[in-house]
């Protein structure tokens, strides 16, 4: 999926979230949307009104972003 359409995902209301693959492998998903790639997510982690919900399993460590408006 490409940037945009990710962004324009993410302005609807998707959430963009870190899972764990198989092995050590992580991917990243906006849901709903389907997966991306780490480029894309990692741009889209840098926006200005995107923001870590703070779920993570230790404190700092988000899996979970949104945007804001």
């Amino acid at each position: 999926m490409k940037f945009r359409k990710a962004l324009d995902l993410m302005h609807e209301g998707s959430l963009l979230v870190q899972m764990n693959k198989a092995g050590d492998a992580k991917a990243w998903y906006l849901v709903p949307g389907g997966e991306i790639d780490d480029v894309v997510a990692q741009d889209l982690i840098k926006l200005k009104n995107v923001h870590p919900n703070n779920d993570g399993l230790f404190p700092g460590i988000s899996q979970t972003w949104k945007m804001k408006s």
